[in-house]
C-alpha cells in the first residue's frame, strides 16, 4: 500500500579536524562508503526509520610482482 520504502546510496565527506593535537593545528580527513535507509509514510510524510552506512574499505597498493 505504499506506506514503507528503502534507499540505497553511496556517501562522500571531507572535513577538517581543528585540534591542537595536529601540526598547524588542522588535519584533513575524506572517507566514502554505502548506506541503506528504511523508510515509513505517516500523515506527516516519510520518515526513516533504520539507518545503517558502512566506511568503505581502504584501496591497497597493488602487490608487488617480482
Amino acid at each position: 500500500d505504499g506506506q514503507l520504502g528503502f534507499a540505497t546510496f553511496d556517501w562522500r565527506m571531507a572535513v577538517t579536524v581543528l585540534s591542537e593535537r595536529f601540526e598547524g593545528g588542522r588535519h584533513p580527513v575524506s572517507m566514502h562508503g554505502l548506506g541503506t535507509a528504511v523508510l515509513s509514510r505517516g500523515p506527516d510524510g516519510w520518515r526513516i526509520r533504520h539507518l545503517a552506512t558502512a566506511r568503505a574499505r581502504e584501496a591497497r597498493p597493488p602487490a608487488d610482482s617480482h
